[in-house]
């Protein structure tokens, strides 16, 4: 059996000097951190007071830079305002052009063009007339439903057709036979001698008279043929016709800044600075011939408004 004959304190004691080093080596090197991490410190705020008077010299030269920028803007905004403005009206030149030749393609082949007009209405609509040359009413209804077909159109009025094909008026005391005359004409009578003067009164002569400027000058505009009639449409359209707004225009572009180059902006009507271009062939003259003849058959309607389904 082994004693321990040493006293507790010293067991103890040797405990106590290795806690005392242990102690002493922490301090040590808390010290030395905080010494490196304080000359960090002192040298990165060294390195930013050297970079300082270089960021401070890039910061003049950006706001100087800046101000020559705005400055040229200032200089160039009405450059830029007529330039968008005028790059408008140029493209709005177009809009009649394109929308004349698109009616073209729904006009039939039997009806003789003479005038071709469009006009704005609001933003939204704009109203074409055309004035041309008919034969017969088969074509009159003809022409208003090929019209109709046309996706962009909203209504089709037609005036101006002038029926002269013959019908059997009513027994009369004259024309007890219900011989086939032409709107205008009174009865033919059944008395032979009668009906003799009224071939006679009917008779014309035979010489050139240029209905329709036929014949003549070819530069002269060919109106209606002895059996044509002046039939005028008009059209209530899909399409915005009108003249941009300049002062909307260039507001638009300072509420947007110099740099938004649109050319577009809200629109007024078209009779601001000379109105739409002239019609195809000239102006219109009116709204055609007369209406159903005196003397003649019942009239049939010299004019109507026909609304395709689902326009509007």
């Amino acid at each position: 059996m082994k004693l321990n004959l040493l006293p507790t304190s010293v067991s103890k004691g040797k405990q106590g000097r290795t806690a005392t080093v242990i102690s002493i080596l922490f301090v040590l090197f808390g010290v030395v951190l905080a010494v490196f991490l304080i000359k960090s410190s002192n040298d990165a705020v060294a390195r930013s007071e050297e970079h300082k008077s270089d960021w401070e010299t890039a910061y003049q030269k950006t706001v100087q830079n800046s101000a020559k920028a705005d400055k040229i803007i200032a200089d160039a905004s009405v450059l830029i305002k007529d330039a968008t403005l005028a790059t408008a009206m140029l493209k709005h030149n177009e809009v009649y052009p394109v929308e004349y030749a698109d009616m073209r393609r729904w006009i039939p082949p039997f009806y003789r063009i003479r005038s071709m007009v469009a006009s704005p209405i609001d933003g939204e609509t704009y109203n074409m007339q055309l004035i041309g040359y008919l034969k017969s009413y088969q074509q009159y209804a003809d022409l208003t439903l090929a019209l109709m077909a046309n996706p962009k159109a909203i209504s089709v009025q037609r005036q101006g057709y002038v029926d002269r094909n013959m019908y059997i008026p009513a027994v009369n005391p004259l024309d007890q036979t219900g011989r086939p005359i032409k709107p205008g004409q009174t009865p033919i009578p059944d008395d032979p001698l009668a009906r003799l003067q009224w071939y006679q009164s009917q008779a014309s002569g035979e010489s050139y008279v240029g209905t329709g400027n036929f014949g003549s000058d070819p530069k002269t505009t060919r109106t209606a043929m002895p059996d044509e009639s002046e039939v005028t449409i008009s059209m209530v359209m899909k399409g915005n016709l009108q003249v941009p707004n300049p002062s909307q225009t260039l507001s638009g572009i300072e509420s947007k800044g110099t740099g938004a180059g649109g050319g577009g902006g809200a629109n007024i009507p078209a009779n601001f600075g000379g109105g739409p271009p002239p019609g195809i062939g000239g102006p219109p003259t009116g709204g055609g011939g007369p209406g159903g003849p005196g003397g003649g058959p019942p009239a049939r309607p010299n004019k109507q408004t026909l609304t395709p389904r689902g326009a509007g």
